[in-house]
């Protein structure tokens, strides 16, 4: 597989003998992280991360921390001299509303105005499917999708996409992620398995991403010569059905697979362990989209399954446990 910095063009407002320098927001997170490692040290790129605590970041020993918080403007400005290419994969995904609007909305906004003003014109957004709502959703295009967020997170989110997407830049909307340091889909499943039932018969058709593939595909997106200024659908290379998920969960995390049953049956048993209707829905009925779109931006050509590999799925039995 190619590196992902690969072959990549210059644009024409610098200087062609120079690194193309970026600033990555987010770098610490479960998506960002990998972003960072896809671009950290290759030929033709100039990273910089943005940290409130430059000095413990994890990347401080390379040198390419710089200070800033995304609600001080000020300090975004001091971190955006110099930068050709924005890439922001910071987002809050927590139950208060209040930081969701300040890290989602105002975060991206501060950013997005800053970049205007020092006229730094590439801007890539790392968003989420969930800016749809609760579909079901079949294979639809980016063109299709129209915003319905179903929380305040989502709607923070699907705000900022908005936001993004008006000024020109380039959003990336992944579904269901999964990989080292997830928190929220595969332990979520494994939650979902132990009530011992599921609704319906596991057809629903998903869309799955493996965390290192996302990180590499929008690492290629961001250095792409061409300014796309549109979304795309970041997804595996098919869409998986609920039942091909569980069977692999089950058997590589040695849990028992659940019975499908009834839906309102495995629906009601899904809530009383404390899933919310849309949560059950991402998992039960149809959530998949269509993908060609940033494939054929990024030249990426992969053709691995969208589920788990032995390693990850090593890394989460030792992450999941009874209980």
């Amino acid at each position: 597989m190619k590196d992902p910095t690969a072959g990549t063009g210059k644009t024409a407002h610098r200087d062609v003998d120079r690194p193309t320098a970026i600033l990555l927001v987010g770098s610490t997170g479960f998506v960002g992280s990998r972003i960072a490692a896809s671009l950290l040290g290759s030929e033709g790129v100039g990273l910089s991360v943005l940290s409130r605590k430059p000095a413990e970041h994890p990347l401080a020993p390379h040198g390419i921390t710089v200070p800033g918080d995304l609600g001080d403007p000020h300090s975004l400005a001091e971190a955006l001299r110099g930068v050709d290419v924005l890439i922001h994969a910071a987002s809050y995904v927590g139950k208060d509303p209040r930081l969701a609007d300040e890290v989602n909305r105002q975060g991206t906004a501060n950013l997005l105005a800053e970049c205007r003003r020092l006229g730094v014109d590439r801007f890539v957004y790392l968003s989420t499917t969930s800016v749809y709502g609760s579909g079901p959703h079949r294979g639809i295009t980016e063109e299709d999708g129209t915003y319905s967020p179903q929380s305040p997170i989502s709607a923070a989110r699907a705000e900022a996409d908005r936001m993004v997407l008006d000024s020109g830049g380039t959003v990336i909307r992944p579904n269901l992620i999964f990989g080292a340091g997830d928190q929220w889909f595969i332990p979520g499943l494994v939650k979902m398995l132990r009530t011992g039932i599921w609704p319906g018969d596991g057809s629903a058709l998903l869309s799955l991403i493996g965390v290192k593939e996302l990180g590499q595909m929008a690492a290629r997106l961001a250095l792409s010569p061409e300014r796309h200024g549109r979304a795309f659908h970041a997804v595996g290379s098919r869409p998986v059905t609920a039942a091909e998920l569980i069977t692999e969960a089950s058997a590589a995390l040695r849990l028992p697979a659940p019975a499908f049953g009834p839906e309102a049956v495995g629906r009601d048993a899904l809530t009383k362990a404390g899933f919310t209707a849309h949560q059950v829905d991402l998992v039960t009925r149809d959530h998949w989209y269509a993908g060609t779109a940033l494939r054929d931006a990024t030249g990426w050509n992969s053709p691995a399954a969208p589920l788990p590999d032995a390693d990850e799925w090593d890394w989460y039995r030792t992450k999941i446990t009874e209980g």
